[in-house]
């Protein structure tokens, strides 16, 4: 284990805030006991994401900022941020002189031991992450990798593992190694133990991945191991984690190895060579020589719920990511426990909290006919997918019960409906013994009843009026840019009118089963077809406020009037006054 000191000032901005430690470091030395925690996707099916709150690298920022560093004069003032992932004395700590400049600010020196990535194996990587996991939620500890997982890993990475019937392999290992009675992945029944699903979901992924590297005679010598590289373990094992400037690290890092080539460098490369050094030592040796000093100022802090929220702020308040990416990172990267600490916080910066969760929440849904349908920012994502912020502004009239007009109306039918038939509707009749005031905060929180009606909803909804198999159809469930159903204009016309039927037959709302037979009704008298032909609509821009009221007329209209006959497609590319 190397040991890196660093001469250091540690200081306390208020009182209550953690401490920060400001100091300097060469890039390819930060690299060493730093991690990225990058929100990835992994795996076979690539639908599985990291707990990780960073963008993927973006290819041409790193170049720009290569360059950038290539000439010796340009300076970077921005400090690189960092957070403790651990603050496990062993690992790092601060140790002030003797004598601070005051209380809250003292000058000292930073020592990090970080361990060998490139010495531990893909099995002790993988239970360093799990344990770090099991550490945020501490129920995991208690669970064992599903055999249904581990077998489904083995088999699309065409791994041969010899397992007897009483292997780890066979019974689900926990940390300790012991094994027990294995809860079936199939039937998700792990997920269900957990308000926190997308850390348990991450967590049964990387403890299969522990029994399988475990296991007798698994090659563990590749560059990657079941999707997951050693860069990537690393980012949840080191001491560190960078939580601003991966990109400009990055950069460094790689203007440092192209020194190589350059003078002085090169001269200094010749000169090792003649001394017998090895091609390892040299480039360690001259690239260290090489790279340059970056700026750190580091959070004494390992909550997870303060490193997500500098991030946040610093991304969202200096340099704005993508909002499906924000929605997605906020929502899926800290445990419940976790979330609730800064919540309030996120919220006093303008983060939309609960919002964000309910859109990932049915986006990430298997059972969801939204399911891989949302652009969630993430670099794996299909190309056409709905709209993070759609799905948010479907979700919110669902949810929130207002936004229900039809274009060209001024009735909210959804309020309507809110104010008139809700707090008598059964669904959400026990709202006291769910903890909530009122009827409305019942259905409205993020466990309340909207879910279940929405997905109930959308779900009767492609399969009456969509086309789930051909994506060349016209009224295919999937691709806005050419769907005449599935886009923005139309699910919101489908969503206000929903809610206007409700109106009109002043239904007081069961439960989501309920929901099925009140599509049917709504339905009944609309020609499955209705979005199944071409409305050749080259040119016509949807969102216009003429175009989005003729649809609205014309869908209303036909439903309204069983025997009126279809709509002719020409009459979808004028505009209503």
């Amino acid at each position: 284990m190397t040991t890196f000191t660093y001469p250091a000032t540690m200081t306390r901005q208020t009182n209550s805030s953690a401490p920060i430690v400001l100091f300097s470091a060469p890039c390819v030395e930060i690299a060493i006991w730093a991690g990225v925690p990058q929100k990835r996707s992994f795996g076979d099916s690539m639908n599985d994401e990291t707990v990780g709150f960073q963008r993927v690298d973006n290819g041409a920022r790193v170049a720009s900022l290569q360059r950038f560093f290539k000439n010796q004069e340009n300076v970077s003032q921005n400090a690189i941020l960092c957070a403790a992932r651990s603050l496990d004395t062993t690992l790092i700590r601060f140790e002030a002189d003797s004598q601070g400049m005051n209380e809250r600010v003292q000058s000292g020196k930073l020592i990090i031991n970080p361990p060998d990535i490139d010495s531990m194996s893909y099995a002790e990587l993988f239970l360093a992450v799990k344990s770090y996991l099991e550490k945020r939620v501490p129920d995991l500890a208690n669970q064992t990798a599903p055999i249904a997982k581990i077998e489904r890993l083995k088999k699309s990475f065409g791994i041969a593992v010899q397992t007897s019937g009483d292997s780890d392999a066979e019974e689900g290992v926990g940390e300790t190694g012991e094994g027990s009675e294995a809860l079936p992945a199939d039937d998700d029944t792990t997920s269900a133990l957990f308000e926190d699903s997308h850390i348990s979901d991450f967590w049964e992924e990387i403890a299969a991945r522990y029994v399988i590297a475990s296991s007798p005679g698994v090659d563990q010598s590749d560059d990657e191991f079941l999707g997951f590289t050693r860069g990537a373990l690393a980012a949840y094992v080191l001491p560190t984690f960078v939580v601003d400037g991966q990109h400009r690290l990055l950069g460094a890092i790689k203007s440092a190895e192209d020194s190589l080539s350059i003078e002085p460098w090169k001269t200094d490369v010749q000169t090792l060579v003649s001394e017998g050094l090895s091609p390892f030592e040299i480039n360690k040796r001259v690239k260290l020589d090489a790279a340059r000093i970056l700026p750190i100022s580091l959070l004494m802090s390992d909550k997870p719920a303060e490193q997500v929220f500098q991030f946040v702020v610093v991304n969202q308040k200096a340099t704005p990511i993508g909002k499906p990416l924000l929605g997605t990172i906020v929502s899926t990267t800290l445990s419940q426990v976790e979330l609730n600490s800064v919540q309030e916080r996120l919220k006093e910066s303008g983060i939309p909290i609960s919002e964000s969760r309910a859109i990932s929440s049915v986006a990430r849904d298997p059972d969801s006919p939204f399911f891989q349908k949302v652009n969630r920012g993430m670099s794996s994502d299909a190309k056409d997918l709905l709209d993070w912020n759609v799905l948010g502004q479907l979700i919110a009239t669902f949810k929130n019960l207002n936004g229900g007009k039809l274009y060209g109306e001024s009735n909210d039918y959804a309020a309507i409906w809110r104010k008139k038939y809700l707090a008598n509707s059964p669904i959400v009749q026990n709202y006291s013994t769910q903890g909530s005031l009122t009827a409305f905060d019942y259905w409205a929180s993020e466990k309340g009843p909207w879910k279940d009606v929405f997905l109930t909803f959308w779900t009767e909804v492609r399969e009456y009026l969509g086309n789930v198999d051909d994506p060349s159809a016209s009224n295919y469930w999937g691709s806005p840019r050419s769907s005449n159903l599935f886009n923005m204009v139309s699910l919101t016309i489908l969503t206000a009118d929903f809610f206007s039927y409700l109106c009109e037959s002043k239904v007081i709302l069961n439960g989501s089963d309920h929901v099925k037979t009140l599509v049917s009704e709504w339905l009944a008298d609309v020609v499955p077809g209705y979005f199944a032909r071409n409305w050749n609509l080259s040119g016509v821009k949807k969102d216009s406020p003429g175009i989005k009221k003729q649809w609205a007329t014309q869908w209303k209209e036909h439903r309204k009037n069983p025997d009126r006959s279809l709509p002719k497609p020409a009459v979808y590319r004028l505009a209503a006054t």
